[in-house]
C-alpha cells in the first residue's frame, strides 16, 4: 500500500472515517452493519460494486479482528485484463474499514508465469524435437517427457549426455567437443548418436549455456532435432544421381563411340569407378563358346571370377549376385538385349573391403543394362564388318581383305624356317552349269568348294573367293612339299564335283596355279599374284583340272618360268 495503517490504532480510538476513507491514496470505503456502504472514495466504487454483487457482504461488514482479502473486479470497459484489489479489513464503529492496494501486475505476472510454464509444458510435449538440460557434470536432469532415440525418460534422467555420442573422445575436454556442456551458444550442430538399440541417429543439437544468480556456470539447456531420415533420403537422392551420372557418361560413350573395344572399356573403368571397386570384367556371349572375357579394368581378375560370370547370367530374374570366397568380395549381373542375355559383368574388391550396399546392387544392374545395349550394338558391328570382310555367299574372305592380309604378310620381316605360299584357283567349265541347271546349282557349287578349300588347309591358313569362280589361298610355314600336297587335295575336290556339272563332256574341276615363297624371298604384292595367276592360266590352257607349282627365289626373276606338274589334265 501507499500507506501505511496502524490497524490497532485505528480500531482502539476514536477515528474520523469518512476523512480517512477520502484521504487514502488508493479504493477505500466504510461498510456499516449489513454491509450498507457509510463512506466510498472515487477509487473504490468499482470495488464496492463488486462487493455488492458478491453473497456475504453482511459478514465481511461484521469481521471482529483485522484480517484480509483479495477482491478480482470485472473486466472494465476497453480493458484487457482483470483488476485485482488486495484488502485490509479493520473492524470499525459496528462496521468495516476497507483499504485496498491494486495488485493487478503482480497477480497478472502470476498468471502469465502459470501460463508460460503451462505452455512450454505443451510445446516441449508436442514438439517432434527432444528437449534435454544438463547439469554441472553432464548429466541430463532434464528430458522431454516421452524420452528419445529409443529411451524413456527415466533411462535418461541421471545419464552422462556425452555417454550417447557415437565418436565420443574420453580424453578430449566436453567444453570443446560437446554441445551438452556448452559454454556459449551452439546453433544446429550436427552430431551422432547411439539409439537404444545401438544404432546410429543423427541429430542437429542447439543449446544454452545455464548459469545461477551469481553467474557461474551450471550447466546447458537445449533441443536436438532427429535428421537421420533425412539424411538417408540425402543420401539416397546423391547415390541416384552418382547413378545417373555413370550411366548417363556409359549411354553418351555407346551412342557416340565406333571402335567395340573403345565402349567396353569405358564401362568397365566406369564401373571401377562409380564402384569404388579394384577390378571389373566384362564377359560376353559368344555363340557356341559360350560366355567369353571381353574386357576388363583395373587389379588382376580374382579366381573364381567366371563362376560369377556365370551365376548372374543364370541368376533367376536377373538380380545382382554377391559372392565372398575368402580371396575377394565379388558382385556380378548379367546384360541383356530385348530379353535375350547377351553377357554379364563381374566388379571385385579385397576381401577385406566394405560388404556390397543395396546401392552397389542397384547401379551394376544399372551398368550392366546399359552393357546389354552396348554389346548387342558391338554384335551388330561385328556383323556388318563381317558382312564387309567376307563374301556372303560362301562366308570366305572377300578379294579385298584378301589383298590387305596379303599385303601385310608381304610386308612382314622375313623369319627364319620354311616359307610361305599362294594359291590361285579357278574352276573349269562352271558357265556351262549355270547355264544348264541355273545360278541355285551354281551357288550350291561354289558352296560345296569354299567348304571343300577349308578342309584342304590349317586354321592359320587363309581361303578366300576373289569372285565369281575364283580363289585364293595363302599357305603359311610351308615348303614345295606341302604345297603340292595341298594343290592334289584341291583338284581332288573335282570327284565330288562331278555330279553337280552341266554335261558329261564339259566336266566340272579346277585349275590350281601355286607359287612357292623361299623364306628369303621378299617380292612385291603383285609380283606373286601375277606369277601365281599366270601358273593357273597355263594349266587351263594345258588341259585343266591340274596343278602348277613354281618356287620364288630371293634371286629369281618374277618372269621365270614355272614349273608344271600332275597329269596335264
Amino acid at each position: 500500500m501507499a500507506t501505511r495503517l496502524n490497524i490497532e490504532a485505528l480500531s482502539g480510538g476514536p477515528v474520523d472515517a469518512q476523512t480517512l476513507v477520502e484521504a487514502f491514496p488508493g479504493p477505500a470505503a466504510w461498510l456499516a452493519r449489513g454491509g450498507v456502504p457509510r463512506a466510498v472514495n472515487a477509487a473504490a466504487r468499482a470495488m464496492v460494486a463488486a462487493l455488492a454483487e458478491r453473497p456475504g457482504l453482511a459478514a465481511i461488514a461484521a469481521v471482529a479482528a483485522p484480517r484480509s482479502e483479495t477482491v478480482t473486479l470485472p473486466v472494465a470497459p476497453g480493458a484487457t485484463t482483470q483488476q485485482t484489489i488486495e484488502l485490509a479489513l479493520v473492524p470499525h464503529d459496528g462496521g468495516v474499514l476497507l483499504f485496498g492496494h491494486d495488485a493487478s501486475l503482480a497477480a497478472n505476472l502470476r498468471v502469465a508465469l502459470v501460463d508460460s510454464r503451462r505452455r512450454y509444458k505443451d510445446l516441449v510435449e508436442a514438439s517432434s524435437d527432444f528437449a534435454w538440460e544438463t547439469d554441472a557434470v553432464g548429466r541430463f536432469d532434464f528430458v522431454s517427457p516421452r524420452g528419445g532415440l529409443g529411451f524413456s525418460a527415466a533411462e535418461l534422467i541421471g545419464r552422462a549426455a556425452d555417454s550417447l555420442q557415437m565418436d565420443a573422445d574420453g580424453g578430449a575436454d566436453p567444453a570443446a567437443t560437446s554441445p551438452f556442456a556448452a559454454r556459449q551458444r551452439v546453433e544446429s550442430v550436427e552430431l551422432w548418436l547411439k539409439r537404444a538399440d545401438g544404432e546410429a541417429a543423427c541429430v542437429l543439437v542447439s543449446a544454452v549455456p545455464v548459469h545461477d544468480e551469481a553467474g557461474v556456470w551450471r550447466g546447458a539447456r537445449g533441443v536436438w532435432h532427429d535428421v537421420t531420415d533425412d539424411r538417408a533420403r540425402y543420401a539416397a537422392l546423391a547415390d541416384a544421381q552418382n547413378r545417373e551420372r555413370m550411366l548417363a557418361h556409359i549411354v553418351r560413350t555407346i551412342r557416340d563411340e565406333v571402335e567395340p573395344a573403345a565402349i567396353l572399356a569405358t564401362t568397365t573403368s566406369t564401373a571401377v569407378r562409380a564402384l569404388g571397386a579394384d577390378g571389373a570384367q566384362i564377359w560376353r556371349l559368344a555363340g557356341e563358346s559360350g560366355l567369353v572375357p571381353a574386357a576388363h579394368h583395373g587389379a588382376r581378375p580374382p579366381g573364381g571370377i567366371e563362376e560369377a560370370a556365370r551365376a548372374a547370367f543364370e541368376s533367376a530374374g536377373g538380380a545382382p549376385v554377391a559372392i565372398d570366397d575368402g580371396a575377394a568380395r565379388m558382385i556380378a549381373a548379367s546384360a541383356d538385349y530385348r530379353r535375350a542375355r547377351n553377357g554379364a559383368m563381374v566388379v571385385w574388391r579385397a576381401a577385406d573391403g566394405p560388404a556390397w550396399s543395396e546401392s552397389d546392387r542397384l547401379l551394376i544392374a544399372g551398368i550392366a543394362g546399359q552393357l546389354g545395349i552396348a554389346l548387342a550394338q558391338i554384335a551388330q558391328h561385328e556383323q556388318l564388318a563381317a558382312l564387309a570382310r567376307t563374301d556372303g555367299l560362301t562366308g570366305l574372305v572377300n578379294a579385298r581383305t584378301f589383298r590387305r592380309i596379303l599385303a601385310r604378310r608381304l610386308a612382314a620381316a622375313p623369319r627364319p624356317g620354311r616359307g610361305s605360299a599362294l594359291v590361285y584357283v579357278d574352276l573349269d567349265n562352271f558357265k556351262a552349269v549355270n547355264d544348264r541347271h541355273g545360278h541355285e546349282r551354281g551357288d550350291q557349287v561354289l558352296q560345296t568348294v569354299a567348304r571343300r578349300l577349308g578342309e584342304a588347309v590349317r586354321a592359320a591358313d587363309v581361303v578366300a573367293r576373289l569372285g565369281g569362280d575364283e580363289f585364293a589361298l595363302w599357305l603359311e610355314d610351308v615348303d614345295r612339299a606341302d604345297a603340292e600336297r595341298i594343290a592334289r587335295r584341291i583338284v581332288a575336290i573335282r570327284d565330288e564335283l562331278a555330279p553337280l556339272s552341266g554335261a558329261a563332256e564339259r566336266p566340272l574341276g579346277l585349275s590350281v596355279g601355286c607359287v612357292v615363297l623361299d623364306p628369303a624371298a621378299s617380292p612385291s604384292e603383285q609380283d606373286i599374284v601375277a606369277r601365281a595367276d599366270a601358273a593357273m592360266y597355263r594349266i587351263k590352257h594345258a588341259g585343266k583340272s591340274d596343278y602348277a607349282i613354281e618356287p620364288m627365289t630371293p634371286a629369281e626373276r618374277p618372269e621365270a618360268k614355272c614349273e608344271c606338274e600332275g597329269d596335264g589334265r
